[in-house]
């Protein structure tokens, strides 16, 4: 929307300055009274220009000013819910290392008959192997 008001703008302006030197070549002066008017109209021109471009210089500024603004504002929420997100995750973590904590003491708590028996598993192998072996001596 700005740019079609400034387009429009500067069409206007271009449209007077052909207009004002238009007039000013069919009016009935002398040479130096029209020399002059055809300075002072470009000059007039110019100025209009200038105004037209320090408007725009602004509206730029301005614009670029909130984008940088808004750009901040969005990075620093990016920021929070990564801390949000840090601080939970840590939370989650510590709650899980103490469960565990825990489970491993409740574990050392049970009675030794509960408790499995490492020798137990060994004496089941070297049953499995026995007969093995025996089928081989009954075999010879």
């Amino acid at each position: 929307m700005q740019t079609n008001t400034n387009q429009k703008l500067s069409y206007f302006l271009i449209g007077g300055g052909i207009g004002v030197t238009l007039a000013l070549l069919f009016a009935p002066k002398s040479g130096s009274e029209f020399r002059e008017d055809i300075s002072n109209a470009a000059s007039n021109g110019l100025e209009k220009t200038r105004q037209t471009v320090n408007t725009l210089k602004e509206n730029a500024n301005s614009l670029y000013e909130n984008a940088v603004d808004k750009a901040g504002n969005y990075a620093d929420k990016a920021n929070n819910y990564l801390e949000t997100a840090k601080n939970k995750a840590n939370e989650v973590y510590g709650a899980v290392a103490n469960k565990a904590e825990e489970v491993s003491e409740n574990v050392k708590s049970l009675p030794q008959s509960a408790q499995p028996n490492n020798s137990e598993k060994n004496d089941k192998v070297d049953k499995t192997n026995e007969p093995k072996q025996d089928a081989k001596v009954n075999q010879i």
